[in-house]
């Protein structure tokens, strides 16, 4: 709990607990492995005196098409995310302490990709996913407060907090990877993001775009740097 909202006095108390259980078997057939199952989540709205079940799917699939080189895989899969105070300030330590907090429904995460070598010393690996999820948390930044007297100290238009909505995220994931020499390996990936949001005006502070170099320099037999 916190002793008060964003604006007010009034306190933003919450309590949950989640049960879950995971399933699953797993299919080996030469070229071909395939994971098959689900998950059952028991949750309990403590304060609310409220009690849901969510099932989710859990699949996932590839097919050695030809040998290394061109693998196609599939998966899908949701989860119920139970978000905390101390999760959300590793995210963004701006936040303040007036948050509302509830868990995460990930409806589902459905991936559809290809990967495999282009020669021996390239990698290559090509995704793309569309997922939905409920009460996805967004930080928005904080308005001011007025009068200015009597604020708190993150009552200044200096700080964020938590939104949740309703949110649809259509992406496409693109990396290479490459052994330049046996002690440099090299890579290189991008992720473009696309949101669709049912209440709020637009996704808040999620990126657009990722990309990242990265690096594993083997310096001796004994030291390696890493660079990102």
């Amino acid at each position: 709990s916190f002793d008060q909202a964003y604006r007010d006095s009034e306190q933003q108390a919450f309590s949950y607990a989640n049960f879950g259980l995971s399933p699953s078997i797993a299919i080996r057939r030469d070229n071909l492995s395939l994971d098959l199952g689900a998950s059952v989540f028991y949750n309990i709205d403590v304060e609310n005196s409220d009690s849901n079940i969510f099932v989710y799917p859990q699949i996932k699939a590839s097919l050695r098409v030809v040998d290394e080189f061109f693998i196609a895989y599939a998966g899908l899969n949701g989860a119920l995310k139970q978000n905390t105070y101390k999760a959300f300030v590793s995210q963004n330590p701006f936040l303040s302490p007036t948050q509302q907090l509830r868990p995460t429904d990930e409806q589902y995460v459905a991936k559809l990709g290809i990967k495999g070598k282009l020669s021996d010393r390239v990698n290559y690996n090509l995704r793309g996913s569309y997922s939905n999820a409920e009460n996805q948390p967004l930080f928005k930044a904080n308005d001011i407060v007025f009068p200015l007297t009597n604020r708190e100290n993150y009552q200044h238009g200096n700080s964020f907090s938590v939104v949740y909505d309703n949110v649809s995220t259509l992406s496409f994931f693109g990396e290479l990877t490459a052994d330049v020499s046996q002690r440099f390996p090299l890579a290189l990936n991008g992720e473009f993001f696309s949101y669709d949001t049912e209440f709020e005006d637009e996704a808040w502070n999620l990126p657009g775009l990722k990309a990242t170099l990265l690096s594993d320099v083997k310096l001796t037999e004994k030291l390696t740097a890493n660079a990102q």
